[in-house]
């Protein structure tokens, strides 16, 4: 929901919101407990159980951590920001 609120701002052009879209990808990739991504696949679609997430539910997430899904990569990040 969050992605959706910050990316209807009307002042951002098209290669912004792909670098914004591609930092979410990258921090959604993380092990937990900073994404879920990891365990959503093994649990569902491996060993075929219930998820274990992080979070109860959307109440529980930190504000921090959404706002690292939309700052900067890390400068020791596998492949850096996207180049447009």
């Amino acid at each position: 929901l969050e992605a959706l609120k910050r990316h209807a701002d009307s002042s951002l052009d098209l290669a912004e919101g792909l670098r914004r879209e591609y930092r979410m990808a990258c921090f959604c990739l993380k092990a937990q407990p900073e994404a879920d991504f990891q365990e959503g696949v093994t649990a569902l679609l491996i060993d075929k159980r219930p998820a274990k997430w992080t979070h109860g539910g959307v109440g529980e997430v930190d504000a921090g951590l959404v706002d690292r899904y939309f700052g900067g990569l890390p400068g020791d990040h596998m492949f850096g920001e996207l180049q447009i």
